[in-house]
């Protein structure tokens, strides 16, 4: 092989080549993941905050983190669409997959 081109640093100097991405297939059936309180809180109070602060949307999301640490109700929206999450994937799974795993996951949500 020899050396390379001049002015071309050997391989071990050079900057490792990106991979390929791979894609995957999701299936559009397959429930979407759950939410947090906090993803039930941010975009509310952002979409009221914004009129106020146009153009100082790191302000915004800076003043609004503190504040849903301690909303209850948001938390509670949060613990419902857990619940949610786990009904519909355990129907998801029992429709795609014969129903063994989907009785295991039932089992694991009872305890």
């Amino acid at each position: 092989m020899g050396t390379p081109p001049s002015g071309m640093p050997p391989a071990s100097q050079r900057p490792a080549k990106k991979k390929a991405r791979v894609t995957t297939v999701v299936d559009p059936q397959k429930p979407k993941c759950y939410k947090s309180g906090y993803n039930f809180f941010f975009p509310e109070l952002y979409a009221r905050l914004k009129p106020e602060y146009h153009g100082k949307e790191m302000i915004i999301t800076k003043m609004i983190s503190p504040m849903g640490q301690s909303l209850r109700v948001y938390q509670d929206k949060g613990v419902k669409d857990v619940e949610r999450y786990i009904t519909e994937m355990l129907e998801y799974k029992s429709a795609h997959e014969g129903g063994a795993s989907a009785s295991a996951a039932a089992a694991i949500v009872a305890q």
